[in-house]
């Protein structure tokens, strides 16, 4: 987790900095999907793994989502990992 130092904090319950904001595009992707669902995990899935750098920012908003929100945010993180991680694997 040395990458990503602010999901690192969110696992382990520690808070993080307030200066971090969470754009527009990730506040509609929360009230598009209120009751999380495949529907959001797929939209995290997709938005992370077109820009990783959003991985601090998708677990900040997880910080104040709702119970199946924080579940599909998971789940969506945990798809690009494996998405991202695939193409760097050497065979």
């Amino acid at each position: 987790m040395q990458r990503y130092p602010l999901a690192a904090l969110a696992v382990v319950g520690a808070s993080v900095p307030a200066r971090l904001a969470v754009s527009a595009q990730l506040t509609g992707l929360l009230s598009q999907f209120p009751a999380g669902g495949d529907g959001l995990r797929a939209a995290v899935a997709q938005l992370v793994e077109a820009d990783p750098s959003l991985v601090d920012e998708v677990v900040f908003a997880g910080c104040n989502a709702s119970p199946n929100q924080k579940e599909a945010i998971g789940r969506g993180l945990a798809g690009a990992a494996g998405y991202c991680g695939a193409g760097s694997q050497t065979r």
